[in-house]
């Protein structure tokens, strides 16, 4: 095929290619939902603490098999404790490998809406940003995720 079909069959394909992606992004950015998720993650990511522990619990049928309350503490973007508040046995850090920091809270959170996003009910930490509470939810009965946060402290 020569150089200037081929153009003209590709440029119209990559303009078509990037106004999709222009408005895939204006309505996640005109939802509400992804819209205050994105504003809170930019409120916490602007005033983080270096140093900092939460308690992070799961509900819902998706991850009944999560053993929580879990206690996590962070410095430096780095989990440095994952441990459960009532010790059991068989508690694997691991599996917390998704909250085991602020910073990837929101991005399972952020995930968790492509797929569960039937209802969403979202708070946020009023100081820090942070979700205290995101529940997303399917109309099917093993789709509710529900992770909530507690006991946040900033240490030295």
């Amino acid at each position: 095929m020569p150089f200037r079909m081929r153009a003209r069959v590709l440029l119209p394909t990559a303009i078509l290619l990037a106004i999709g992606s222009a408005v895939v992004w204006a309505i996640r950015t005109a939802d509400p939902i992804h819209a205050g998720l994105a504003r809170h993650e930019e409120a916490w990511l602007a005033h983080k603490p270096r140093h900092y522990r939460y308690t992070v619990e799961f509900g819902g049928a998706s991850v009944l098999g999560l053993e929580g309350p879990v206690q996590i503490e962070v410095r430096d973007s780095i989990p440095v404790v994952v441990k459960q508040v009532q010790p059991r046995e068989h508690f694997n850090p691991e599996s917390f490998v998704a909250v085991n920091t602020i910073d990837r809270l929101f991005g399972f959170v952020r995930t968790t809406l492509e797929v569960r996003h039937d209802r969403v009910e979202m708070e946020f930490d009023s100081h820090w940003g942070f979700p205290i509470r995101a529940m997303m939810a399917e109309n099917i009965p093993e789709g509710d995720t529900d992770v909530s946060v507690t006991d946040f402290k900033s240490l030295p």
